[in-house]
């Protein structure tokens, strides 16, 4: 009968349409298909007879598309519930869209007369099996069950083929995908259930796994995190959703290979693995739940069992155990752990949606990442500024704080997770603080993150890579540890945190320089001793152990070989040889995955607990944002404090680093006065370093006396991750410079009023009123043509001009060579006199103008200083008695230095005609030369025109004064000026036939002039 249902069941093959009986040995376009059966419940017991065992023995037997059946008899499994993961693949021609696919489970009998069993599958009366239409294109399935549902329970049609057995109901949680594994990225997680969801015994989803995020193309470790809440402060244990989106972009950006291209449509979503968080159930609080009974209780009260298979089950509790920090312990069940903060840090400020930190920690606040927590005081003093986020009020401390920061709770779910995943503090194993292991496994980088150049941050991240081996025997320095993107931590000869770059050299014992090999405990794994509860070492080092600090460290052999005396405390015991070497390792390459379908589900984990405490992972944090935290300073100075515009300026510059981290990235940006700039970069300056700049800047000409300049220089930088400079209130420094400008005024004075041919008086007044010297002052005065200056008439006070120019123009140019004028030295004057000539006209003006030229000690030079006076010319009537040329001659008495001085100003031919070297003043002996009798006609005519001049000085006629005779009126001469200036112009020809006439006629109407015959009055 057994061999008969085969057939019938193997005939129906028979009746399939031709296109799907297709051999795969002819397929087009072949794909492989998966059938996974991952659990079986028995509704009805098919064996219900005596001595037949609790239940069925169990297997499937599976149909893909037109291939034959495949059975898995000889693997039965002897249980009313159990979870199988029987796979059954087949390759298929995807050319033809889609398949048939027959699930059936079958009760294994031994004896003839009761065969196997086949189980009712199907809620359809009379039908036990399931048969699917699955879409070879899609990934998805339909038939006598839901579109894409892995569950089905039959209703139990006894009886089957007319026996008295078979037919009984039973539950199937089963998945199809594509591939030959039905887990096509390899995390153990069923493709299906992945896309459709994890199902309870009822077939209900209690774990709706795509909207979490799973995704079937990238390996994907799920978690229900479940946390304590209701503590009498308030508090709750909730992880923050910020903590779980960097955990699960930690995964994201890790260095898992994606499957692609995917054969599921919309897959894969994203780069890296997949972390899929449940954040699920709320469960009271406990001072203490530990991996024990208690978590037991827990897990069984809000884990639902359905999930086990796929998921990894996480309390946020308060603390494992009194008395400790811890932040975590794992594993439970292989998989399982707890996170522990309860113990932990305030947070007091975090960075904005921006995610930038715009706020400065105050008190003992410090910076971990983009956050700010408590210092030692564990008590938040910081208040946010822009848009950070106040997570805790300022003074909050022991009964208002969160339980742990963001990084806290997102390192704490990776660290935990890790050593759930197989890794270790050392990756392969447990040898923790390697400097060649960027790992937050590795307690240096737990939780804060690794320090990333690349991404300027604390990357939190599981290692990438296998770094080289390192030997604490023969470290080279040159070699470091050869990651291109991160920073590490060790520890060195003196026991002191050190940190520096990975892809640089390193000054392993910091005894200075990068060169050689050197011989350190890089991961202060060595203590042999330290100091028991008095803070004192009693113990003397044996061997060539060493002292560290109040402690005692192996020696160069590595092996600890001092016994503790005293109280104090035996880290390690006498002849532990410290582990070597160093290895890295590759933490996400060897992931061990404990989801259902994974090769590693039922593996060990690392167990391992309690971890790191607050205490510890603070002080490496401290350490990191010591390390991480520049202080430029700039400090300005100028070399004069005080200068004269032209002067050059000469600044500097002292860039310091006060901070206790490195900077780089430095500008240096010195702002004139002027506003301009000049932008420099400086080279990197180490914690404790100091760097100078010179600038230079020439005072403005045209700056104004009192101006103080200001010269700024700020400095911006980065610390060593690339990140901005926290404290920038000491980057700028200012040096200023008052400038002390010569500032110079300029008056001019002279007398209103004159008679032709009498001294005016001019007076120049000027003064420096600035505070800088003036130097290279010249005051340069113009006397107007028609006014005579000499030395020797000058009735002023002076002092006399240094020299006295004589222009084209007629005019006259004084100048007077001042040199240097001292600040605030008060007015000054020069006094002289000048004449206007007789020949003026009553109303004339004579403007008389100066100018004062001057330049800074610098050399500047400054806009040139105008003033002048104006001198009108008035008439004394005339005493209408000139005298002749004889009366002249003959009168010496009347030669006064007054009248003289009056002709000389009018006209100076007569200035050493007695032989004498011309000097600007007309003597007595001047004049007698000039009336010598005798001489030709240009003596002549001098001797009228002398003659005229003595009476225009005399007052016996003016310049105004008319004349008229025969002559004179031939000439064109209407007055005593008139004829006066003819005659100047007929001396300055030579006499010869065409002249001759001229002088004759210019003597008449001089002689006519002199002897009272031609003037009108």
């Amino acid at each position: 009968m057994k061999r008969l249902l085969i057939l019938f069941v193997s005939a129906g093959m028979l009746f399939l349409p031709a296109a799907l009986r297709t051999s795969p040995a002819t397929a087009a376009d072949p794909v492989d298909v998966t059938v996974t059966i991952m659990r079986f419940i028995e509704v009805q017991n098919p064996d219900p007879g005596p001595l037949q065992g609790c239940c069925g023995d169990y297997y499937g037997r599976i149909r893909i598309g037109a291939n034959a059946f495949q059975d898995n008899r000889g693997d039965q499994v002897e249980s009313a519930d159990f979870s199988p993961f029987w796979r059954f693949t087949r390759t298929v021609d995807r050319s033809l869209g889609s398949i048939p696919i027959t699930i059936q489970i079958w009760d294994a009998d031994s004896s003839f007369a009761a065969p196997d069993d086949i189980m009712d599958l199907n809620p359809i009366d009379g039908v036990q099996e399931l048969t699917l239409i699955y879409d070879l294109n899609a990934g998805t399935w339909s038939g006598d069950t839901p579109a894409n549902v892995g569950f089905s329970q039959g209703n139990g049609d006894h009886g089957h083929f007319g026996l008295f057995e078979g037919g009984e109901a039973g539950k199937v949680f089963f998945d199809v995908g594509l591939g030959s594994t039905g887990d096509i990225d390899g995390d153990g997680i069923p493709d299906g259930v992945e896309r459709f969801g994890v199902r309870d015994s009822n077939g209900v989803v209690v774990a709706d796994m795509a909207a979490m995020g799973a995704d079937p193309c990238r390996k994907t470790v799920a978690l229900e995190i479940d946390w304590m809440a209701g503590a009498a402060d308030g508090h709750t244990h909730r992880p923050k959703d910020a903590a779980v989106t960097e955990a699960k972009n930690a995964w994201s950006a890790s260095t898992i290979p994606v499957t692609s291209p995917c054969p599921y449509a919309g897959f894969p979503n994203g780069t890296g693995g997949n972390l899929v968080v449940d954040v699920s159930n709320s469960i009271p609080e406990a001072a203490i739940e530990g991996l024990g009974a208690d978590f037991d209780a827990t897990r069984n009260a809000n884990f639902n069992s359905a999930r086990r298979p796929y998921f990894h089950y996480v309390v946020f509790v308060h603390d494992q155990a009194a008395g400790t920090s811890s932040s975590g312990l794992c594993c439970s069940a292989n998989k399982d752990y707890i996170a522990s903060l309860g113990s932990w840090r305030t947070g007091c400020v975090s960075a904005g949606a921006n995610g930038t930190l715009d706020t400065t920690p105050t008190g003992d606040d410090v910076i971990v990442g983009t956050s700010i927590i408590g210092g030692p005081d564990r008590t938040c003093n910081s208040t946010k500024a822009g848009d950070d986020r106040q997570n805790q009020t300022v003074g909050g401390g022991a009964a208002d704080y969160e339980v742990g920061t963001v990084r806290d709770q997102s390192g704490t779910i990776l660290h935990e997770g890790g050593h759930a995943l197989g890794l270790g503090h050392g990756g392969s194993e447990g040898t923790n603080y390697k400097p060649n292991y960027l790992s937050v496994m590795n307690y240096a980088f737990d939780p804060g993150g690794i320090p990333d150049k690349t991404n300027n941050n604390f990357r939190l991240d599981y290692s990438r890579s296998a770094l080289s081996t390192i030997t604490e025997t023969a470290l080279s320095e040159p070699a470091g540890i050869g990651d291109g993107n991160a920073f590490t931590a060790w520890t060195d000869l003196a026991g002191n945190p050190q940190g520096g770059r990975g892809d640089t050299g390193l000054d392993w014992d910091n005894l200075g320089g990068v060169a050689g090999t050197v011989n350190v405990d890089v991961n202060n794994d060595g203590t042999c001793v330290s100091a028991g509860v008095n803070g004192v070492r009693n113990t003397t080092p044996a061997g060539d152990d060493v002292i560290v600090g109040t402690s005692i460290h192996n020696g160069p052999d590595h092996t600890c070989n001092t016994a503790k005396a005293g109280d104090d405390v035996q880290d390690n015991p006498v002849g532990m040889v410290e582990p070597t070497p160093l290895i890295g390792y590759d933490d996400w390459s060897n992931i061990k995955y404990r989801a259902a379908l994974s090769v590693n589900a039922g593996g060990a984990s690392v167990n391992h607990g309690p971890d790191i405490t607050f205490e510890e992972a603070n002080t490496n944090q401290l350490f990191f944002a010591a390390f991480f935290d520049p202080d430029l300073k700039t400090t300005k100075d100028v070399d004069k404090a005080d200068a004269t515009p032209g002067e050059a300026l000469a600044y500097t510059v002292k860039v310091d680093n006060v901070g206790t981290g490195g900077a780089e990235q430095i500008s240096l940006t010195d702002t004139k006065p002027d506003a301009t700039t000049d932008i420099r970069s400086l080279a990197n300056i180490a914690a404790g370093g100091t760097h100078s700049e010179s600038f230079s800047y020439t005072v403005p000409c045209a700056t104004t006396d009192g101006t103080v300049l200001t010269n700024s220089a700020t400095v911006v930088g980065m610390n060593l991750l690339g990140n901005a400079e926290i404290n920038t209130s000491n980057n700028t420094d200012t040096a200023g410079t008052t400038v002390h400008a010569p500032v110079l005024t300029l008056g001019k004075t002279a007398t209103a009023t004159v008679n032709a041919g009498e001294a005016i008086t001019y007076t120049i007044t000027y003064e420096n009123t600035g505070g800088g010297a003036a130097s290279n002052v010249v005051i340069t005065d113009t006397v107007p043509a028609g006014v005579y200056y000499s030395k020797a008439l000058d009735l002023g006070a002076g002092p006399q001009p240094d020299t006295v120019t004589l222009n084209g123009d007629g005019t006259r140019t004084l100048v007077w060579n001042i040199g240097g004028v001292a600040a605030a030295s008060g007015a000054k004057t020069i006094g002289f006199t000048a004449r206007p000539t007789l020949l003026a006209l009553g109303g004339a003006v004579f403007t008389n103008n100066v100018a004062l030229d001057y330049q800074s000690t610098a050399g500047c030079v400054f806009p040139t200083l105008r003033a002048s006076a104006a001198t009108s010319i008035t008439v004394v009537p005339p005493s209408k008695n000139p005298l002749t040329l004889g009366y002249w001659r003959n009168h010496s008495n009347e030669w006064t230095p007054e009248i003289l001085a009056r002709i000389q100003a009018t006209d100076q031919r007569f200035d050493g005609r007695d032989g004498s070297t011309p000097n600007g003043a007309l003597s007595t002996a001047e004049v007698a030369a000039m009336y010598t009798p005798g001489g030709n006609f240009p003596k002549i005519l001098e001797q009228q025109l002398l003659s005229v001049y003595f009476n225009l000085a005399t007052r016996r006629i003016n310049a105004a004064t008319l004349i008229s005779s025969t002559t004179a009126t031939r000439l064109g001469l209407t007055n005593v000026r008139g004829a006066s200036i003819y005659a100047m112009t007929t001396l300055l020809l030579p006499v010869n036939v065409l002249t001759q006439s001229r002088y004759s006629s210019i003597n008449t109407v001089l002689d006519e002039i002199n002897n009272n015959r031609s003037e009108i009055y």
